[in-house]
């Protein structure tokens, strides 16, 4: 049987400030599924752009990679 690995985060970012405001202040507002115990690669719904909000959608990253180098509180 296959292993399944989930990854809660909180970027520290302005757009996961917002999303706790509808999760009452909740500690984490984003998640990651991935098959790997390195989290690599992480399979999450986000920015497709480092820097832009847009476009976003489905995308496979890992930790120490993409937008986490940008972003050390996810």
């Amino acid at each position: 049987m296959h292993q399944v690995y989930l990854a809660v985060t909180q970027s520290g970012t302005g757009f996961s400030k917002f999303i706790s405001l509808f999760t009452g202040n909740a500690p984490y507002a984003h998640a990651g599924i991935s098959f790997s115990p390195t989290l690599n690669p992480l399979y999450s719904f986000g920015r497709k752009f480092t820097y832009t909000l847009w476009p976003s959608g489905f995308i496979a990253q890992g930790f120490g990679t993409h937008f986490y180098n940008h972003h050390p509180k996810g």
